[in-house]
């Protein structure tokens, strides 16, 4: 019965109305509620609450489940307390800013500030210029630098910058390159454009080759400039895809009086150039071996090369490989 009544008194029955219970039961109180007990048991079991009479709530069993049983509701009533006083801890913290509008975002990173450092980690347009005169030049950069862009200082390629502004598609280094790095590639109206709106123009309608280049652009239309114009579109959509160079598995070993300029080409589509001479009596880790027939004394020095199972090519493998000519690159070997 004891039992009973103070497990009620702690969990009420379902059917009875619930109420909150409390766990911080004052001293005064226990001690009311166990005269209470200890009178009610006397009374059912007809005995006499006078001391000088041997009940059964003073048998020493029963003094032992009394001590136990206050034990027990006194480590309640300190867990209970403990957690009251922990809620209204966490309910006075102050709250130094303004609350994140999303709980996913509050784990130790500010949603905002790390798409802040995604636009400041994008990079900012750098021009360079090909195919233009002196003069020209200059006033284009003027212009360009007015509308808020970059322009490279470098005479050749530069791996850093986004965009090549040429009056035609040629198929000068810094053409093959951009290609091959996947750069923009655009006609001079672009500044103009960019002018007359005041700040960088959408790049689709002066790109050599794309389906939206302006039909307002005069410039000379023949089937090989038609075929450029289509690779350089296409390779600048196919890297900005897969992230990486037109030449970015390739290991070339580069025989010809024009080695520098090929080896920036290939580079800029992430590949690399080796370094290596005949005698070849060692094997070399390279794919590729692009040779100069008119710079090569004897073919028979670079057979070793082709046994080790390395494509033998004619340097213009790489004009023909960015403008996409090539059907089977077995065609291309050098007998």
């Amino acid at each position: 019965e004891l039992k009973k009544r103070l497990w009620d008194k702690i969990c009420p029955p379902k059917n009875s109305q619930p109420s909150q219970p409390d766990f911080n039961i004052s001293a005064t109180e226990d001690a009311t509620t166990s005269k209470e007990l200890n009178t009610s048991k006397t009374a059912k079991n007809g005995e006499s609450s006078t001391p000088k009479k041997q009940s059964a709530v003073d048998t020493p069993e029963n003094i032992m489940i009394q001590s136990k049983l206050l034990q027990l509701q006194e480590m309640l009533s300190s867990s209970g307390g403990n957690r009251k006083s922990a809620k209204k801890r966490e309910s006075t913290v102050a709250v130094g800013g303004e609350l994140k509008s999303s709980q996913a975002c509050t784990v130790g990173w500010d949603y905002a500030e790390c798409h802040a450092d995604t636009a400041e980690d994008k990079r900012s347009p750098l021009f360079m210029l090909s195919g233009v005169g002196m003069e020209e030049r200059e006033e284009l950069i003027l212009q360009l630098r007015s509308v808020g862009a970059s322009v490279s200082e470098l005479s050749n390629y530069d791996s850093a910058a986004t965009h090549l502004i040429s009056n035609r598609a040629s198929r000068n280094e810094k053409m093959l390159s951009s290609m091959a790095g996947g750069k923009w590639i655009l006609h001079p109206d672009y500044i103009k454009r960019s002018l007359e709106i005041g700040k960088l123009a959408d790049e689709e309608e002066f790109e050599y080759g794309n389906p939206k280049f302006s039909k307002n652009i005069k410039i000379q239309m023949d089937r090989e400039t038609e075929l450029r114009g289509n690779a350089i579109h296409w390779w600048r959509l196919e890297i900005t895809k897969r992230g990486y160079g037109a030449f970015h598995d390739m290991r070339a070993i580069v025989v010809s009086n024009r080695r520098d300029s090929i080896k920036r080409v290939i580079e800029a589509g992430g590949g690399m150039v080796v370094d290596a001479k005949p005698p070849f009596t060692e094997e070399i880790y390279a794919t590729h071996c692009l040779l100069d027939p008119k710079f090569v004394s004897n073919m028979a020095d670079y057979v070793p090369l082709a046994e080790q199972g390395i494509y033998i090519f004619n340097t213009l493998y790489i004009n023909d490989f960015l403008h996409r000519n090539l059907k089977d690159v077995k065609n291309c070997i050098l007998p």
